[in-house]
């Protein structure tokens, strides 16, 4: 069965590490199992680098936070990325080192309100 090469925030742990994902016709199952998470959403991080969040981070109390980009995010999250002829999943093509350098644990207590923003066309 083929594997994804992807990369595991754990703001938790405050690690990145190297992570293998199951390529399954379920789809997410193995993706769930490595973010220990029900939802997922997908942020694009530009150069077809997807980063891939918990989805009910921001509702969970006692969550740990991180910034990458200059956003926050709750909860485990997954690097991996996409191919630009059908958009399927694939390994990251990025290294540790590229995204510890650009990512920031946040304190413990650190805690942003969940929000809607309503906006007419």
């Amino acid at each position: 069965m083929k594997k994804f090469k992807g990369i595991l925030i754990d703001p938790f742990k405050q690690s990145i590490e190297e992570t293998e994902i199951e390529n399954t016709l379920g789809g997410l199952d193995a993706i769930y199992k490595v973010m220990d998470c029900r939802l997922v959403d997908i942020v694009s991080l530009g150069n077809n680098h997807d980063l891939f969040i918990d989805d009910e981070g921001r509702l969970k109390s006692n969550n740990r936070w991180f910034t990458i980009g200059g956003h926050a995010f709750a909860g485990k999250c997954l690097l991996l990325d996409h191919d630009e002829v059908n958009g399927q999943t694939i390994s990251t093509s990025l290294t540790i080192n590229d995204v510890k350098i650009k990512t920031e644990f946040l304190d413990e207590d650190y805690n942003e309100e969940p929000f809607m923003d309503f906006i007419a066309f």
